[in-house]
């Protein structure tokens, strides 16, 4: 059955290519990337071919091999990174680092001596001159900042130790970013589910000198976008696509970004760009029904910026701490508490006799303002978060995939209604537990918040 499944995407593929289209209709797990060296895409989607779109013919061209792992195709897609090699065509690495499958030309095979280590996962995983690194990361029970590495000739994984003393704290699920000379680390987290901790500092590890410098901490408007990615768990590259019509292009070399708006890029997912204008873009149809990748002109995609800013705020680099200001410090401290308790009880007071009225439905899509309404109907009484399920019930959908989309979806919520409302995210939607049982988790609309195309319905 899964390789007639796989002969018919051969098919379609084929009458794809007949036409000469820039865009080929895949699963919604592919992998794809960029390889600099051979100057094309690579999509992997079925076990029976992979498709190459060459930048120069400017055309998809497909090829047969053969699949050699010892796991299941539909299990290799979500367990495998892959990544473009210089001289071995593509490497695919096991998420939590260890085993290595290389794919070049016509026989994806094993070439490590390891196995999996399940000791990095949701680590920064990159390739820098046919080396691929591993950053950070979780396992065994504990977050992890260190750098480890495969030796393709040993065929085995070693760690490289900084040549500098500081370096970041260890976490999972970070953001980053590779150019010719840095890679560039953001955000991420550790911590556990009960108290989770969030990083909002952007680090540097030069790959010349092997040493780490933090650069400072990132913007508000950063900070908003990287939870949403982190919800979505899409690391970061150069182009980031954001629920809500909005791309964010990043420069970290010049600490320059640059927002993007369009109806359109409410359908993207990701884009990988190349060494020329063409990007590589993944999609879903408006009907949400199909997932594709399509070719496209990132001049024509990109005309002109609805914003520009700074990514992080620079680390001063001019104060020396002297232990003989530690008196100082502390005084500080002490006025800065106060002035925050002061400014804490002002706010609360100013928040619980203020109604936030004439809020639209408008700036939410279906599923959104189905929700909505949902909690507004609702909103006298914290109800089970379960209670919503039902909105995202599909035939075949599991149980974990359900409660991933819910918890997306109330966090996405969360920071729309924070942007219209000015009230912090954590307000907008109220999350408590149950009295009587602490395992159930309840959800509540603020009451403050009034929309002016919902009227309250009486429970």
């Amino acid at each position: 059955m899964i390789r007639g499944s796989a002969y018919f995407i051969f098919f379609i593929f084929s009458v794809c290519l007949a036409y000469g289209q820039t865009r080929i209709y895949t699963s919604n797990k592919p992998l794809y990337t960029y390889n600099a060296a051979r100057n094309e895409f690579f999509v992997l989607d079925d076990s029976l071919q992979y498709h190459t779109f060459n930048l120069k013919r400017k055309k998809w061209e497909s090829k047969a091999f053969v699949y050699n792992a010892d796991l299941s195709f539909d299990d290799f897609k979500i367990n495998f990174a892959v990544l473009p090699s210089e001289k071995h065509g593509y490497f695919f690495v096991d998420r939590g680092c260890g085993i290595v499958y290389e794919l070049n030309e016509d026989t994806l095979k094993r070439i490590d001596d390891s196995f999996a280590h399940k000791n990095q996962y949701d680590a920064c995983i990159f390739i820098k001159k046919d080396t691929i690194f591993f950053f950070g990361g979780y396992g065994l029970f504990t977050f992890k900042n260190i750098l480890t590495f495969f030796d393709y000739n040993a065929k085995q994984w070693f760690e490289k130790f900084p040549n500098s003393h500081i370096k970041p704290e260890p976490c999972s699920s970070s953001h980053f970013y590779v150019d010719e000379n840095n890679f560039y680390l953001t955000g991420g987290i550790s911590g556990n589910s009960l108290k989770e901790r969030h990083f909002n500092d952007v680090w540097k590890l030069n790959f010349s000198t092997n040493t780490w410098q933090k650069l400072g901490n990132y913007n508000s408007e950063i900070k908003s976008l990287l939870n949403i990615i982190y919800d979505n768990r899409t690391h970061m590259q150069k182009y980031v696509a954001v629920n809500g019509s909005t791309i964010f292009e990043f420069d970290f070399n010049n600490n320059k970004y640059k927002k993007y708006w369009n109806e359109s890029f409410a359908d993207y997912l990701s884009l990988i760009p190349s060494n020329t204008n063409l990007i590589l873009s993944f999609k879903m149809t408006p009907l949400r029904d199909k997932h594709f990748l399509s070719v496209e002109n990132k001049n024509v995609l990109f005309a002109k910026p609805l914003k520009t800013g700074f990514i992080y705020q620079k680390e001063n680099k001019s104060f020396i701490f002297n232990w003989n200001y530690l008196h100082l410090v502390l005084y500080g401290s002490l006025v800065l508490l106060l002035a925050f308790l002061i400014f804490q009880r002002y706010r609360l007071q100013s928040t619980n006799n203020s109604v936030y009225k004439d809020l639209s439905l408008a700036s939410f899509n279906d599923v959104e303002r189905d929700v909505l309404e949902f909690l507004f109907s609702k909103r006298e009484n914290p109800i089970p978060i379960s209670d919503l399920n039902h909105f995202f019930d599909e035939d075949g959908i599991s149980f974990e995939a359900l409660k991933k989309r819910r918890e997306a979806l109330i966090k996405q919520l969360k920071f729309k209604l924070s942007t219209v409302s000015g009230l912090k995210s954590e307000e907008t939607i109220l999350e408590t537990k149950n009295p009587l049982d602490k395992r159930i988790k309840e959800v509540q609309l603020n009451k403050l918040l009034i929309f002016s195309d919902l009227q309250p319905t009486q429970n």
